[in-house]
């Protein structure tokens, strides 16, 4: 069996070598929904543990991945919109015939409505991430709240609906919020494959590549960034596009993935 070699660092230590087999996309394994990353720090085991009890508390209205059988997975860009970089990825997508999502920044969105547009003209899926990308963990329910509707008020001004999605700033959003927003319509999307491509020690293209593809699974949820502040995001999606084909993968946006609406009737 052919094998593909990456080195990958984790807390500051090079492991290199690391052989992972090529084979084709495998269906979804028989097992609660889970952050796949190995934790290189204890904040990130706390949140891998919290993100795995919310997704097993709340099955129909927070999401780390798809509970379905499927060779499909998710290329979700958060922080955007950014007119060049956004842009940028638009051509790639399109380049590759890749449907993706993109969880948008409210005040961004209010600041950038023609690159929501184009987002949406594409084909691609989109959904809030903050109006000021806070933590909406830390805030009071009133306040939180406010975050979405405000983001998705500025998205439906640039693209006429308001999204029925969303991704909470950092991943963080409390229990209570979570049932409150899927009460009134508004699913949670968190992810199960994180390429740290935010993370300064961990985000060259080669580490972005090999995480991803390390990790990818049958309806994977895979956290990627979309701003001009995260370059080497766009620099790898090429090659980790081609990558996930090869192990027989295809692209669904967060909707179909998940089956769940796009947006408010």
């Amino acid at each position: 069996m052919a094998t593909q070699r990456f080195s990958i660092c984790f807390s500051g230590l090079l492991i290199c070598s690391l052989s992972a087999p090529v084979v084709a996309a495998p269906g979804l394994a028989s097992h609660a929904p889970h952050l796949r990353n190995i934790p290189h720090s204890k904040g990130l085991a706390w949140f891998k543990r919290r993100v795995a009890r919310q997704a097993a508390r709340f099955p129909h209205h927070f999401f780390l991945e798809a509970s379905k059988l499927t060779h499909a997975l998710a290329l979700t860009f958060d922080g955007g919109p950014d007119p060049r970089h956004t842009k940028r990825l638009l051509a790639v997508l399109a380049r590759y015939k890749v449907k993706a999502t993109f969880f948008l920044v409210g005040r961004r969105a209010a600041r950038f409505r023609k690159s929501v547009k184009a987002i949406h003209r594409a084909g691609h899926a989109i959904g809030g991430h903050g109006y000021t990308h806070d933590n909406l963990a830390k805030q009071s329910m009133k306040s939180a709240w406010r975050q979405i509707r405000r983001t998705e008020d500025a998205i439906a001004r640039a693209i006429g609906k308001r999204p029925a999605f969303y991704r909470p700033p950092y991943g963080a959003v409390s229990d209570r919020q979570i049932a409150y927003f899927g009460k009134r319509g508004v699913n949670t999307i968190n992810w199960s494959v994180d390429s740290f491509d935010w993370d300064k020690r961990r985000n060259s293209v080669r580490q972005i590549i090999a995480e991803v593809l390390r990790l990818a699974h049958g309806g994977a949820i895979i956290l990627l960034h979309g701003g001009s502040w995260r370059p080497n995001t766009l620099k790898a999606l090429p090659a980790l596009i081609k990558g996930l084909r090869k192990r027989g993968y295809t692209f669904e946006t967060i909707p179909q993935l998940l089956g769940i609406p796009a947006f408010h009737e």
